[in-house]
């Protein structure tokens, strides 16, 4: 039983190997939406727990600079000095802008659920 499994395995590992390399030539994702640097999730984490929040989650428009251009808080309902907390956060953040197609900075939306 276990002999025609490596065979099995075996034929298509051959096949892969000599699968023609000029099918891979594919056009990459037309763009990139704009994300964050990774720090920055501890950032708001700790503003989570200083407002004793478990989760947020925010809709971000960064512009080609690679700064926050808006920010709505999505959930949970804040009051507005929470709300100034997190966005205070989240501008202080280092964003990559979004990418467009032919490789130029766009403008771009994401959004973010971050738990404490």
């Amino acid at each position: 039983m276990t002999r025609p499994l490596a065979l099995l395995a075996l034929a298509l590992a051959s096949g892969c190997a000599s699968a023609p390399r000029d099918r891979v030539h594919e056009r990459a994702v037309g763009y990139a939406h704009p994300e964050p640097d990774p720090a920055c999730r501890g950032t708001v984490r700790q503003c989570l727990a200083l407002s004793g929040l478990e989760q947020v989650v925010v809709k971000v428009g960064v512009n080609r600079e690679g700064r926050v251009a808006f920010l709505d808080v999505l959930t949970p309902d804040l009051t507005p000095a929470a709300a100034l907390e997190i966005r205070r956060a989240l501008e202080g953040c280092v964003w990559k802008p979004a990418v467009g197609p032919d490789g130029e900075r766009i403008e771009g939306t994401l959004t973010l659920a971050i738990q404490r």
